[in-house]
């Protein structure tokens, strides 16, 4: 995984489920090490120290056999490394410059490594910088309340704290860096934190581990890092849990193509395909409850190759603030020739360097967006990829969960287990801008569709029709068949398969990406075991969609408003007698409609019984004002449908031509937030989500 490289809190990264760099799990019979590949080391240097930063490296294996232990012979004072993930982290108390010998045994043999390894004194480039002080996170139990903070010494502040994959039902709170919430899902995360010193401009990322346990028994996987492998040489590794309650089967989505798991034993074994950084999302199920988990894999380019992502993560941006720093933040591969690299599907405002992989810029909309960046040598031909979730988060910090994605799942069923007859389909909502000169383009756009490992991807000028119905088919003799419907008119897309190989990922959480041209959406959802998506109980993220809306200018005050939304959020929380029910309409930065409602909301309270959560149904009772007059309110947290109607409003500051609307919706201590394009029905005044 490529770092980037300024100033990280280090203790908290001696934890094996940043990298695969060793295998705890990795159990291969004797045909098997016959014909594993070559046990050796990809790591060929380390970055340069320096006395006022501190210090990330690691040590990168291929092909262990086993459990890895690492050891070295003399480190400079101050560092330290850890056996088991290969990690170098600490603060370097002196300069250094001399050769340090290494090991790393898998159990079957015993591999050196001599490296060169130097620190420079102050003014190397760094600064002394902000440090998280926790080297670990509680653990949570499904159904119980949880409360953890992220400490910082060395800094000055103020800070802004923001994170990724945070287990569903927890929040981080982007001012005071507390976590807290209910855990839904058990299983063992690993979020991504981000600290922003406002007082230094410095940035600090780290990732530290998050077990949560189902809520009656200790079920958890013990598998705690993944094998790395090559392109062209058999790999395997095998995953285990502990405290089952009967036969587990497992799952899996993300792996490198060329590999599967063996559902009844967890053993992972094939040829990989491709090189780069892999995420993979593990899933277990004892009959009673799922687990889920993700870890990361590297896979070389080839067996003589050393060319690899070198990545710890990247900050989190906050909109507002600039994205560069000094030293610079790069996501750049390591032991490559003339290297170049890029990327796809980056947040508006944000830079990628082609010659140094330097990140810059400063990012204008808020969201999660699936950016994919390449790594290129020229001299090899190598290519490596590697797909980050990019946060952009508000002024105010946050985490990715209270983050709306404006992508709603109607119906979706995977029919899998059975490679080559495999079936996929769904339909969904989504919100994008529409104006001319920013809507997509069949002709020039790309559509990508993934839910796992599986990638449908319609190239530009693949579309048949016109935007109330565009189509694409795969040819006839072509396998799988796949047939995508879009309607840019109503912001859908519906799309089935047939004669497919979805691989193996239910039941557990799996990854659905869609992206219309630059434009990316993803969300985590939970299928079952016989491959059923249920909205809204399925999300593991807070979705926000308008489904469509009717803007209706009648003469002054006596405008209206109707909406037909749908809001979906695992970790929604609504305490009548205290929480805000409100709705802003903004355009241009001009306030529409601001709505407090608080005051008339009705509640219901049920129980959904295959989940156990709370189900919340919300109403109003009657209006008494005069003007923005609320009609009707309703909304169910089993459904996520949402139906807002106001009268004798005043519309008068609609943009005449293509306006673009933001629509606010605050629930309880949560404000939710898209963006739709209306079009105006003929001269009447009226303006609606549908496109002409």
């Amino acid at each position: 995984m490529p770092h980037a490289r300024f100033p990280w809190p280090l203790r908290s990264f001696v934890l094996a489920v940043l990298i695969g760099g060793s295998p705890l799990s990795a159990w291969a019979s004797a045909d098997e090490l016959a014909d594993n590949g070559v046990f050796r080391f990809l790591t060929q240097g380390l970055p340069t120290g320096s006395t006022n930063a501190e210090y990330i490296g690691q040590l990168v294996v291929v092909n262990a056999d086993g459990p890895v232990s690492f050891s070295v012979d003399n480190l400079p004072p101050g560092m330290s490394l850890d056996p088991q993930t290969g990690l170098l982290t600490g603060r370097p108390e002196s300069t250094f410059n001399q050769e340090i010998h290494f090991t790393a045994d898998d159990g079957v043999a015993s591999i050196p490594l001599a490296l060169v390894f130097s620190v420079n004194a102050s003014g190397g480039g760094g600064n002394e910088g902000s440090t998280v002080t926790n080297t670990s996170l509680a653990g949570g139990r499904v159904g119980s309340a949880y409360l953890e903070s992220i400490g910082i010494e060395n800094g000055v502040g103020p800070y802004i704290f923001g994170a990724v994959d945070l287990p569903p039902g927890l929040s981080l709170d982007g001012l005071t860096g507390e976590i807290s919430g209910e855990p839904l899902a058990p299983g063992t995360y690993a979020p991504r934190l981000t600290i922003v010193d406002l007082g230094e401009d410095n940035k600090v990322v780290t990732v530290i581990p998050l077990e949560v346990l189902p809520a009656t028994s200790d079920f958890r996987f013990t598998t705690s890092a993944l094998n790395n492998g090559e392109v062209g040489t058999p790999f395997c590794d095998a995953w285990s849990t502990t405290g089952a309650t009967g036969s587990v089967t497992y799952s899996a989505s993300g792996l490198p193509p060329g590999l599967a798991v063996d559902t009844a034993t967890g053993r992972v074994s094939g040829t990989p395909t491709e090189a780069g950084a892999f995420r993979v999302n593990l899933g277990a199920a004892d009959g009673h409850d799922t687990i889920t988990g993700s870890l990361s894999m590297l896979i070389a380019p080839a067996s003589d190759s050393n060319f690899y992502w070198s990545y710890f993560g990247i900050p989190t941006a906050i909109t507002g603030l600039t994205y560069d720093r000094q030293p610079p933040i790069l996501l750049a591969a390591e032991n490559g020739g003339a290297v170049s690299y890029s990327a796809t599907g980056l947040p508006p405002g944000i830079l990628y360097n082609p010659l140094s992989g330097e990140l810059t810029g400063m990012a204008t909309d808020i969201g999660e967006y699936t950016a994919t960046f390449t790594a290129a040598d020229a001299g090899s031909g190598q290519q490596l990829h590697l797909s980050v979730d990019f946060l952009v988060l508000p002024p105010s910090g946050g985490d990715a969960n209270s983050l709306p994605v404006n992508f709603w799942v109607q119906r979706q069923r995977l029919f899998g287990g059975n490679p080559g007859h495999d079936r996929w389909s769904g339909s969904v909502i989504y919100n994008a801008d529409r104006r001319t000169g920013s809507a997509f383009d069949p002709a020039l756009d790309a559509l990508q569709l993934e839910i796992g490992s599986r990638v449908m991807r319609v190239e530009p000028g693949s579309f048949s029709g016109n935007a109330a119905q565009l189509t694409s088919k795969s040819a006839e003799d072509v396998q799988p068949v796949e047939i995508v419907r879009l309607s840019p008119r109503r912001q859908t897309i519906r799309w089935e398969t047939s004669r497919d190989d979805l691989g193996d990922g239910t039941p557990g959480i799996l990854r659905h990406v869609a992206t219309l041209g630059d434009r990316g959406y993803r969300l985590d959802a939970f299928f079952d075991a016989q491959g059923r998506f249920s909205p809204a109980s399925g999300l593991r993220r807070s979705a926000f969609v308008v489904e469509h809306a009717l803007l209706k200018r009648k003469a002054a005050a006596h405008d209206r408003v109707l909406l037909k939304l749908r809001l979906g959020d695992p970790s929604v929380q609504f305490d009548e007698a205290q929480d805000t029910l409100r709705l802003r309409l903004l355009a241009d930065g001009d306030v529409l409609l601001d709505k407090d409602f608080t005051a008339l909301g009705t509640l219901k309270l049920g129980t959904d019984q295959p989940s156990g959560t709370t189900v919340y149904t919300l109403g109003a009772a009657k209006d008494p004002a005069d003007n923005e007059r609320l009609l009707r309110f309703t909304w169910s947290s089993r459904t996520g449908r949402m139906l807002v109607h106001i009268a004798d409003t005043d519309l008068s500051l609609l943009p005449a031509s293509e306006p673009h609307v933001a629509v606010e919706f605050t629930l309880g201590g949560k404000t939710y937030y898209t963006s739709v394009t209306l079009f105006e029905a003929g001269s009447s005044g009226t303006f609606t989500t549908l496109m002409p």
